[in-house]
């Protein structure tokens, strides 16, 4: 069966959209160990908007996705690259150093089954990074459009309700509007790291442009070593 991306035809328009952070990429190098040209696996890489950190910091960067899109972007920061779904991985077990991450578990349905890919590919002692939107405070159960100019949020019932976005979800700048996104609460997204056999090892909010809660998480987990 052909490969399907909801993100065909938004690549340019997402990158435009969403620049990277300053504080991402410092934290990322804050939190990865230099690659000493480890390979590195980015999954679910989109446009390779991190490829070029991750290079600097030493690894060989192997970049999957499902979006042929989002890869013909992705070229220009990512040597490697591989079309495929990521929670069926054409990787050995145990054949990557490190592995990252970034803004994909709302993207997907079974994140549970992403993260055991994901760990099965990883060797023992690598390092897993992931950066996220805040399940506590992205959502279509919190109204942030204002926040800004009003200093003040707006929730509503809706944060222990799993699944695909509310039919009528229409804020920010229309992205789950055009592609979907599925919420997650904090307990999923933690639970799914968990059971795919890594140890947590720290967590971090970031503002991600916010005023009064953080609109981001970062998350290092590691495999261990039997």
């Amino acid at each position: 069966m052909a490969l399907r991306s909801r993100y065909d035809g938004y690549a340019d328009w997402y990158d435009e959209q969403f620049p990277t952070l300053p504080e991402e990429k410092s934290l990322l190098r804050e939190l990865l160990d230099l690659g000493n040209e480890t390979l590195c696996l980015n999954v679910a890489c989109g446009t390779g908007r991190y490829g070029g950190t991750l290079s600097r910091l030493g690894y060989r960067v192997l970049g999957v996705d499902v979006s042929a899109d989002a890869l013909r972007r992705a070229r220009r920061g990512v040597s490697l690259l591989v079309r495929a779904d990521a929670a069926s991985l054409p990787l050995r077990s145990e054949s990557v150093g490190s592995a990252v991450g970034f803004y994909f578990h709302t993207d997907v349905e079974d994140f549970a089954g992403v993260m055991v890919e994901v760990a099965r590919c990883m060797k023992p002692e690598a390092r897993f990074v992931y950066f996220g939107l805040h399940p506590c405070f992205i959502g279509p159960f919190v109204d942030r459009t204002e926040e800004a100019q009003t200093q003040d949020l707006h929730f509503k019932p809706g944060y222990g309700q799993g699944g695909w976005a509310w039919p009528d979800f229409n804020q920010g700048s229309g992205l789950w509007v055009r592609v979907g996104g599925h919420h997650k609460t904090m307990a999923e997204f933690l639970n799914a790291i968990f059971d795919a056999g890594l140890s947590l090892e720290r967590v971090v909010e970031l503002d991600g442009g916010g005023s009064i809660a953080p609109r981001n998480i970062a998350v290092v987990a590691s495999k261990a070593h039997f």
